[in-house]
């Protein structure tokens, strides 16, 4: 197994956890808008883990529902971003085609936990909002992110490494 570099997976992470966490967003927020709520919504649904599910569909804009909600989802992309990053590391996966096969299974994945073995009430709450569909293009952008940011770090550190010398 290559050696572990602090540096470069904690920046791997960051860029991983950022761009799911922005693509996810905008994605959500956008479809959001198309079936008539405000685009923030996504973000106090997340919150439906501590309000319930009726006080999280609030339209209001508020440190309750809308900050517990944004840690909430920010929280879950760093969460489903280091699955990918370990993954990536265990697999010792050093092409970007297998880096963007991680994050979409990565989101594949997050959708059947998030949906399919957890409670509607650890749920991201995006179904009380939107039709199933959205809700799956909602993982697939937090997948688009997740590949985006790994295959930035691959990228970046890949350059800035001393090549490696042949033995003997």
């Amino acid at each position: 197994m290559p050696a572990v570099r602090p540096r470069e997976t904690g920046w791997s992470l960051m860029l991983a956890a950022t761009a799911a966490s922005l693509l996810s967003l905008m994605v959500l927020g956008l479809l959001a808008v198309s079936v008539g709520h405000h685009p923030w919504q996504v973000l106090n649904v997340s919150s439906q883990w501590w309000h319930g599910p009726t006080d999280a569909m609030s339209p209001a804009v508020d440190a309750a529902r809308t900050g517990l909600g944004g840690v909430t989802h920010v929280g879950a992309c760093l969460f489903w971003s280091l699955v990918a990053l370990i993954l990536q590391r265990r697999l010792q996966v050093r092409t970007l085609g297998g880096v963007w096969l991680i994050a979409v299974a990565t989101a594949a994945a997050a959708f059947a936990v998030d949906y399919g073995l957890l409670s509607r009430r650890l749920s991201p709450g995006w179904h009380l909002l939107l039709p199933w569909g959205p809700v799956a293009a909602g993982f697939a952008a937090m997948g688009l992110g997740i590949g985006l940011g790994l295959a930035a770090s691959h990228v970046l550190f890949r350059e800035m490494r001393p090549p490696v010398r042949p033995k003997g």
